[in-house]
């Protein structure tokens, strides 16, 4: 008997935090806004570097490329005053911001891609 009133119990508190669970899922976002995050000042310290990058190549006639920007590179940062990442691959340069998390290769990274030239 007291098992029984223990059980019936324990549902009727699953059942009001199930839907105190929805109730709350749905207000959230109307109490809360989620704003997009402006990373345009990211974009262009990226771009920016690319730019840099590509000065170098034609100045020195040499192929565009990461290990141009040395020291310089060091001059640039995304909006959280965080290093960008150049890399190489498959025929592109990328320059690499970790995002808002600080972390590289995961989704909130933000990415600018180069295509270079086949020559």
């Amino acid at each position: 008997m007291k098992a029984l009133k223990i059980i019936k119990l324990s549902a009727a508190v699953v059942l009001i935090l199930a839907i105190a669970f929805v109730i709350v899922s749905f207000l959230i976002p109307e109490i809360i806004p989620i704003k997009p995050l402006n990373t345009n000042r990211s974009y262009s310290q990226m771009s920016a570097y690319v730019a840099m990058l590509e000065s170098h190549s034609q100045q020195n006639k040499s192929p565009l490329g990461c290990n141009a920007s040395g020291e310089a590179g060091q001059n640039f940062q995304d909006q959280w005053s965080r290093e960008l990442r150049c890399t190489m691959e498959e025929g592109s340069l990328y320059i690499r911001s970790a995002g808002p998390n600080g972390k590289f290769d995961n989704k909130d990274d933000l990415i600018v891609r180069r295509l270079l030239r086949k020559r």
